[in-house]
């Protein structure tokens, strides 16, 4: 014997399962023009790093870890790829590059 109650439940609970699965679809279509990031060398990280005026021991402080990672996520080739976002935008602040300190906000009177 089936239940008509239990057949609903299964009923309305596979409806909302496609609708989620469409939602997820929907959205994974949305991201497919974000462009792809392509991993920078070892070399091309530390040169955007000390050309920024930057060296492993300030970008240690401003990330809150110990140089000794610095170093290792500069050696990293396959580093997670939000390093290198960081240090491209890294390379572009101009307040953390001034002795390591950002420059305070002038009020005005």
């Amino acid at each position: 014997m089936s239940n008509p109650k239990v057949n609903q439940i299964i009923a309305d609970t596979l409806d909302r399962s496609r609708a989620r699965m469409q939602r997820t679809n929907e959205s994974a279509a949305d991201v497919s023009d974000v462009e792809e990031l392509v991993a920078i060398t070892p070399d091309e990280f530390k040169a955007a790093l000390l050309g920024s005026g930057w060296d492993a021991e300030r970008l240690a402080k401003r990330w809150g870890m110990s140089k000794r990672r610095v170093n290792q996520i500069i050696a990293d080739a396959d580093r997670p790829r939000y390093y290198d976002d960081a240090i491209r935008a890294l390379s572009h602040d101009s307040h953390g590059a001034q002795k390591g300190k950002r420059q305070p906000k002038k009020i005005a009177p």
